[in-house]
């Protein structure tokens, strides 16, 4: 067990009910020697840790993953930003140092890595009653479950939201904008199941780790402890499941992947790109009057098209049609 800068001992490796805790042995008997010399200890003190900074450190990094997955998906339909390649790169970086930030906790004294009940993996303390540990697992808790999914909850309401208000305007409803929404809903869908998988995978080991934390820790046995330990890791497997069943892009590319000599000579002609067969978007300029303000206003932007929506008088790409309705501005952009 790595306990920080708390006196580990190879107590912690004897069951903490060591033969030399037991009082001096009788008289002309021998007395057990201790298992490992101290380095040992000290070396596999080490190696426990470094397991335990890797093993909780992914984790949250696939929590953290799937929350700025909702938030980029947010800002791009709610707020109509375009994300660029310095904005992923800084969003991965915050991730993991994020990740490393609670995970390296433990290797400075707040909690602790221990062996898990199955004694394959490590995890930290989540039985100690000690008041720095109590604290530790409770942020924890709260800045690696609580939070995330709250965010993730705040995000995709919203962008469920802007896809309604979208639906409901009626002179927007044309072949290509209900290709967009086909496409903004499945993509939501797709997001909304691997974090449905994520929970549904790591549920029975957050159950037995509020067991452990509960005061419950006998009811825990190491079957059932392996068990959703090994359920837990198989999320990572689960995620390229859902992209082949749902991206026909990614399938595609999977399978010029593996048979690449193949798709070439059967291609299909459809699937070519055509030129000039690219349905155009013509801009729509509107006008408005100074000092009038909207009242109300939809943003929803997808990889290709950004619509805004603000109740206005607007004027139509023919200057001698003027109505008084729906402002909106239609802009294309290059998918990312």
């Amino acid at each position: 067990m790595y306990s920080g800068n708390r006196s580990g001992g190879q107590g912690y490796w004897d069951g903490g009910g060591a033969a030399g805790a037991e009082g001096p042995a009788p008289a002309g008997t021998l007395s057990p020697a201790p298992l490992f010399s101290p380095g040992t200890y000290e070396r596999l003190a080490l190696l426990l840790g470094s397991i335990g900074l890797l093993g909780v450190g992914n984790r949250i990094v696939s929590i953290a993953t799937l929350t700025v997955l909702a938030y980029e998906r947010y800002i791009r339909v709610v707020h109509a930003r375009v994300i660029n390649f310095s904005w992923a790169w800084r969003a991965i970086t915050y991730i993991w140092l994020y990740s490393l930030a609670w995970a390296g906790a433990p290797l400075l004294g707040w909690n602790r890595y221990i062996l898990d009940v199955h004694g394959l993996g490590c995890t930290v303390d989540w039985k100690s009653k000690d008041a720095n540990d109590s604290s530790f697992v409770l942020f924890l808790f709260l800045g690696c479950l609580v939070v995330p999914l709250g965010v993730i909850a705040h995000c995709y309401g919203h962008i469920l939201y802007s896809i309604r208000m979208l639906r409901c305007v009626e002179d927007l409803q044309t072949i290509q904008v209900i290709k967009i929404l086909k496409y903004e809903k499945k993509l939501a869908k797709m997001c909304f199941l691997m974090i449905f998988t994520f929970l549904v995978c790591w549920m029975p080991y957050i159950v037995i780790c509020f067991l452990v934390v509960n005061g419950h820790g006998h009811l825990v046995t190491p079957t059932i402890s392996i068990v959703s330990y090994l359920f837990a890791k198989s999320n990572t497997v689960y995620n390229p499941v859902i992209y082949v069943l749902m991206i026909r892009k990614f399938r595609r590319s999977l399978l010029q992947l593996l048979c690449l000599r193949l798709l070439r000579c059967q291609r299909p002609a459809k699937d070519l790109p055509a030129a000039g067969s690219e349905m155009q978007i013509r801009p729509i300029v509107m006008s408005q009057k100074d000092g009038d303000r909207p009242k109300k206003k939809v943003t929803f932007n997808s990889s290709s098209i950004i619509f805004i929506i603000t109740s206005d008088e607007s004027l139509s790409v023919d200057d001698s049609d003027k109505t008084n309705g729906s402002k909106v501005d239609v802009i294309q952009v290059r998918p990312l």
